[in-house]
């Protein structure tokens, strides 16, 4: 979602520093593009997939959430998935 990430982590890491990302997984396809350039993810999943749409308010967001959660999962780079309790 944000349009200048990719400048900033290819920055970052010609700084010799280690990236690590934060998402909620709403966007899979720009996660896809980062994924190659970061060192972890961490992704917050808001709790039931089938709560998904009354606790984000959009209705498609199960569905964005799960294919994010399956592109980090294949994509090698370590990463944490964090499970929000008491939603949904």
């Amino acid at each position: 979602m944000q349009p200048a990430i990719f400048d900033a982590v290819k920055a970052v890491r010609d700084l010799g520093f280690k990236v690590v990302l934060h998402t909620a997984g709403s966007y899979p396809q720009l996660l896809q593009e980062a994924l190659p350039w970061v060192d972890w993810v961490a992704m917050d999943i808001k709790g039931e997939w089938a709560h998904y749409p009354e606790v984000t308010g959009a209705a498609n967001s199960a569905e964005k959430a799960r294919e994010s959660v399956e592109a980090v999962k294949a994509s090698g780079v370590a990463y944490e998935l964090r499970v929000l309790e008491g939603v949904g």
